[in-house]
């Protein structure tokens, strides 16, 4: 009779176990919701074995669910890619990229073909999983190379599996591990443009995924890539990357925060992202070195920041009045949002691992460049503040 009760309560047990990990995982999509990722990635450089070099970069992205239309999400993205430069370690961000593209709430995208990056990924098969399945499921890579500004698409099966779960307060947490193995020689014109014979390599990742809230929660990823080139040389990149998705949370305008009197105009998004934008920057004419009338208006601003977003993300970008020179107005703005960043370290003490500087020219004007006044509101500085993640 024991014998038979202990079998009864390891059934039960067993159908219990089933019932809370045998489920089918989704993205779960609200209209106009926010989702940021910050990857963090670092790797080095091999020539025919020898070490060349070793590299870092910082992604920070902005993802904004624009619509909803049955499981297909449509989602805005910006997108900021950060490189480590020599310069005091101060970051410079080398690119934004703004996009949209579609999303299921299985996990399978469209719309990225030429947007650099792992997609398709992680997906999911439409049916309950249980702790130790495994499933197999195609991606693509779109992988920069070395003279190709789109980069190339590799198609990748990526394998699954389940290792367990976890709890984080009151959400679930399963834990996914996934590798992919990749090597290409059908691709043969774009690797010629490049004198690349072939490349093969593979990535290992560890996926936690949030199935109460329907987002990924952390993806850590191990790479090896090699490239043999027509010379019979061998490159090879290895590295690590380790990337957060933080879903802010919603929160009332902020005001009277800081005298906006004084030509300085600051907007809270819902998500905490904040933009400070300061009009009609005074420099030396075509320089670089700010007026000393300007240094208490950013001293006015660094106060802020010190005191509300001293461990936030903050990227300064620079904007120019069109004078019918593109590259010189672009070279102009970055230098003079450098100058800002420059000035808020070394009189404010900053964080430099937090900041970042761009210029982006005449490229996004906000006043016609036809006159006087409109230029002096064009020639500005932007200061956006990421949400703490």
């Amino acid at each position: 009779m024991k014998k038979i009760l202990l079998f009864y309560i390891l059934i039960n047990i067993l159908i219990l176990h089933n019932k809370i990990f045998s489920e089918q995982f989704s993205y779960k999509f609200e209209e106009d919701s926010v989702l940021y990722i910050e990857s963090d990635i670092n790797y080095k450089l091999f020539l025919n074995g020898k070490y060349l070099n070793k590299f870092s970069s910082k992604e920070i992205s902005r993802h904004q669910i624009i619509s909803i239309n049955k499981n297909k999400a449509k989602i805005k993205t910006e997108l900021s890619i950060i490189n480590d430069s020599d310069d005091l370690r101060i970051y410079k961000k080398s690119k934004t990229s703004k996009f949209s593209f579609y999303k299921t709430d299985k996990g399978k995208t469209s719309g990225l073909n030429t947007v650099k990056g792992m997609h398709d990924f992680p997906v999911f098969p439409e049916k309950d999983i249980n702790i130790g399945d495994a499933w197999i499921m195609p991606a693509y890579y779109v992988m920069p190379l070395f003279s190709s500004l789109s980069g190339i698409k590799l198609e990748l099966q990526v394998q699954y599996r389940m290792l367990g779960y976890e709890k984080n307060n009151n959400d679930d947490i399963v834990i996914i591990s996934a590798n992919a193995v990749f090597a290409k020689d059908r691709i043969a014109d774009l690797l010629a443009i490049n004198k690349i014979f072939t490349l093969s390599g593979y990535c290992n990742f560890l996926i936690k995924f949030n199935i109460t809230k329907g987002i990924v929660q952390s993806i850590e990823e191990i790479f090896n890539y090699y490239y043999v080139l027509y010379d019979c040389s061998v490159i090879e990149i290895a590295g690590i990357s380790n990337s957060l998705f933080i879903m802010p949370e919603k929160t009332i305008e902020k005001k009277d925060i800081i005298d906006q009197s004084d030509d300085i105009n600051i907007v809270f998004e819902k998500d905490n992202f904040v933009i400070i934008t300061l009009l009609n920057v005074q420099f030396l004419s075509d320089s670089k070195i700010l007026l000393d009338i300007e240094k208490s208006r950013i001293d006015k601003v660094a106060n802020l920041l010190k005191e509300k977003y001293k461990n936030n993300n903050i990227i300064i970008i620079g904007h120019a009045a069109s004078i019918g020179k593109p590259k010189a107005e672009m070279d102009l703005s970055e230098e003079r949002a450098k100058a800002v960043l420059d000035y808020l370290v070394k009189q404010h003490k900053l964080n430099t691992s937090l900041l970042s500087y761009e210029g982006r020219g005449s490229t996004e004007p906000i006043a016609d460049n036809k006159t006087e006044e409109g230029k002096a509101m064009n020639r500005r500085v932007e200061i956006r503040i990421f949400p703490n993640l």
